[in-house]
């Protein structure tokens, strides 16, 4: 077992998902500290103006979400050993970050009770819409903890006003506010098939939520009905998927799982690539007079061979040597 000891308090911690590095947040020198998992050496200090609160690295381990507590978010480049995104948009400290898989939003959640979504690839905070204004309210005490689930299309969140509350980020829509626990909720958390949340509480209480027919709740109905979203059944999989009346010209019938395995198959068909063609040659009329076409499967840039082409002609026996015609198209 290894210690490193630190002064003061540790605020937080996160393991990269590439195992190659560990960071932790220190509040007397307002720090946050990289280390090199394999070796248990510091990797890199990084100073800050505040006291850090939270952090977490991303899906590719290769930037850091970093929360203080003056409200600021930042995003700190682990490579190129630099900050890449910094904002100030609440008003007290940032209690918990997260990124969705694809990395494209950050969402953070602030003792000011308020939520606030960020687009990491413009680097622009969500300042207009459905989702923004509810967000502004997200909880009716400060907001202890934010987590992205479900392959990024949900979000769980909890506070100190004892409630859990689930998010539909693709209706931008506030589902419905889980109710029990008897104090503070300080964690949450969802199950990746988006059908589990589990909460923990300042009571020392652990509530497991089953959410898999959450769309039959009357009030998660009513809530899709005045964000404008409708429940279909998929006609590939009868399962209910939720579609937005907004986007009716985009509606196929088939909820969005449905779709990806339609869209895998059609690329794992693409990946056949014609290797050999061959053509039998009526030497009489000079018209083909039957055609023979072999292929070979082969992936993409996995072989970069020109494709061989051979004309046989019907009565090569027949036909002079210099007839009997072999080439190889040479394509630049």
């Amino acid at each position: 077992m290894l210690y490193i000891d630190h002064e003061g308090l540790l605020t937080s911690c996160d393991y990269s998902n590439n195992s190659r590095y560990y960071a932790v947040t220190q509040d007397i020198k307002n720090e946050a500290i990289i280390y090199d998992a394999r070796t248990d050496n510091k990797f890199d200090t990084i100073q800050l103006d505040s006291t850090p609160t939270c952090l977490e690295f991303s899906p590719n381990s290769q930037r850091i979400a970093i929360g203080t507590l003056q409200g600021e978010v930042m995003i700190w480049d682990v490579k190129a050993r630099k900050f890449t995104l910094k904002f100030h948009e609440h008003s007290n400290a940032v209690s918990s970050i997260c990124f969705d898989k694809d990395e494209r939003m950050l969402v953070s959640g602030s003792w000011d009770k308020s939520i606030r979504m960020m687009d990491v690839s413009t680097g622009n905070y969500r300042r207009k819409g459905t989702l923004r204004e509810q967000f502004a309210i997200a909880h009716h005490g400060s907001v202890a903890s934010v987590r992205i689930y479900s392959r990024g299309q949900h979000m769980v969140s909890g506070g100190y006003d004892k409630r859990v509350m689930l998010w539909n980020l693709d209706h931008e829509m506030a589902q419905i506010p889980l109710q029990g626990h008897q104090d503070w909720v300080n964690t949450v958390e969802g199950n990746i098939e988006g059908t589990r949340v589990i909460s923990g509480c300042k009571d020392g209480t652990i509530r497991y939520w089953n959410i898999e027919d959450i769309d039959k709740i009357p009030l998660v109905q009513n809530n899709k009905k005045d964000a404008g979203v409708r429940t279909e059944l998929c006609i590939e999989c009868a399962r209910p998927f939720p579609v937005s009346t907004t986007n009716e010209n985009l509606f196929t019938g088939k909820c969005v799982f449905c779709r990806i395995a339609e869209r895998k198959q059609a690329e794992r068909r693409m990946t056949y690539n014609p290797k050999v063609i061959r053509t039998k040659v009526d030497t009489k009329s000079g018209d083909a007079a039957r055609r023979r076409t072999s292929f070979k499967p082969g992936m993409y840039g996995q072989d970069n061979q020109d494709n061989d082409v051979e004309i046989i002609p019907e009565e090569a026996d027949e036909l002079p040597a210099r007839r009997r015609t072999s080439f190889r198209p040479s394509f630049q």
